[in-house]
């Protein structure tokens, strides 16, 4: 009767051990991996490129064009004034300030779309680059007065700045590579000498950092602010390069506008010619309903 039970026993702890040997993961099992919970992030917006191509090529044309004819516009409405101020004519010139004043506010709308243009010609890395060049200049010479990349207007051109341009004693000082490369023309720079030729057909100009004695073709000519480094880059005097590139520079309320002598002659002709054709047929129109 003991040994059944003795019997009895084993076999109930053999049980027992089987039973408990399933349950219990192996030691040679590898324990089961649980899902990674990979953490919020919040992503970042990245700034907006804007790639200078030829879509941009073209709103810019097109704002430069719109801007011309209301500069046209506006001039031939002020010299008309002008003309009944003289001639006694006040009620008429009333008449024609009031014209006036509509075309001014048209020419300053299409004016600051073009810059609008000009400005998103560059990308946000670019403008917090000049913005920071800009800040950095101006911290170290008191007289120097940065300008928006924008505030130079090449027709037909994009200058592409990549230190601001800036005021420095009543001279405007553009970088020397961004500007002679937008006139079609090269540059060379001698680190030795510390001097920069800039050439284009038969024009040769040379001009040495922190002198004010240039050399063009040959011929000594004195400038009022000579080349100099600034952010890394040789800047020049724009208007005096533009000139004997033959580019006509004019400023109007702190905006500069840099065109082709030779094409601005013969835009303005036929400007001209549209206004005056324009009139006429206005003048046609006035005088069939009358």
């Amino acid at each position: 009767m003991k040994r059944n039970r003795s019997k009895g026993l084993v076999l109930f702890l053999m049980l027992v051990l089987i039973m408990s040997a399933s349950i219990l993961p192996s030691a040679a099992a590898k324990p089961e991996k649980l899902p990674k919970i990979k953490p919020m992030v919040t992503e970042q917006p990245k700034p907006q490129k804007v790639i200078r191509d030829t879509d941009w090529e073209i709103r810019k044309d097109a704002a430069e064009t719109l801007k011309n004819q209301l500069e046209l516009e506006k001039e031939t409405l002020e010299a008309e004034y002008e003309a009944l101020l003289e001639a006694g004519d006040t009620d008429n010139a009333l008449i024609k300030a009031e014209a006036l004043a509509a075309a001014k506010a048209r020419f300053v709308q299409a004016k600051a779309e073009l810059k609008s243009v000009i400005r998103n010609g560059y990308t946000t890395e670019e403008l917090s680059a000049l913005e920071a060049a800009g800040e950095a200049l101006e911290a170290a010479d008191a007289s120097i007065e940065v300008l928006p990349v924008e505030n130079i207007m090449v027709k037909g051109k994009h200058l592409g700045f990549d230190t601001p341009p800036v005021i420095k004693t009543g001279r405007t000082l553009v970088p020397v590579k961004a500007l002679v490369q937008a006139f079609g023309a090269q540059v060379a720079w001698d680190p030795a000498l510390q001097k920069v030729t800039i050439t284009k057909d038969d024009l040769t100009m040379v001009l040495t950092l922190g002198d004010t004695e240039v050399f063009v073709n040959g011929d000594s000519v004195q400038l009022d602010v000579p080349a100099q480094a600034m952010n890394g880059r040789t800047v020049v005097p724009l208007r005096f390069i533009a000139e004997k590139m033959n580019f006509v520079v004019t400023y109007e309320d702190g905006d500069i506008t840099v065109e082709d002598a030779e094409e601005a002659e013969e835009a303005d002709a036929e400007d001209v010619e549209e206004q005056e054709e324009a009139e006429a047929n206005d003048e046609a129109s006035v005088n069939e309903e009358a």
